[in-house]
C-alpha cells in the first residue's frame, strides 16, 4: 500500500510537471503575436486573438493534452494585460 500511494504521488508530480511545461509553452507562443501596427506607432502590445489562438494551437498540438482548454485576455488599466486567477475557497490551498 504505501508503495502505490509512493507511485500515485510520483505520477501526479509528473504530470503537473508535464502540464506546467505544455502552458509555459502556450504562453511563449502567444507572447509572439505582437501587434505590428501598434509597435510602429510606438506601443509595444500583443494582438490579443492571434495571441490567444496562437496559445491555443499550441495546447492543441501537444499529444499529452485531451480535453478541453480556453485561453482569455483581460485588458487593465493603464493598457497593461494581465490574467486573473479564480479565486479559492476558504478551505482550499494555492497551488
Amino acid at each position: 500500500m504505501v508503495i502505490g500511494l509512493g507511485v500515485d504521488v510520483g505520477h501526479a508530480f509528473l504530470v503537473r510537471r508535464q502540464l506546467t511545461s505544455i502552458a509555459d509553452d502556450a504562453v511563449l507562443s502567444g507572447s509572439q503575436a505582437i501587434d505590428i501596427p501598434e509597435l510602429h506607432a510606438g506601443h509595444l502590445e500583443l494582438e490579443p486573438s492571434q495571441a490567444r489562438d496562437d496559445a491555443m494551437r499550441t495546447i492543441t498540438a501537444n499529444p499529452l493534452t485531451t480535453g478541453q482548454a480556453t485561453a482569455t485576455t483581460v485588458k487593465r488599466a493603464g493598457g497593461r494585460a494581465g490574467v486573473d486567477r479564480a479565486k479559492r475557497g476558504a478551505g482550499e490551498k494555492s497551488n
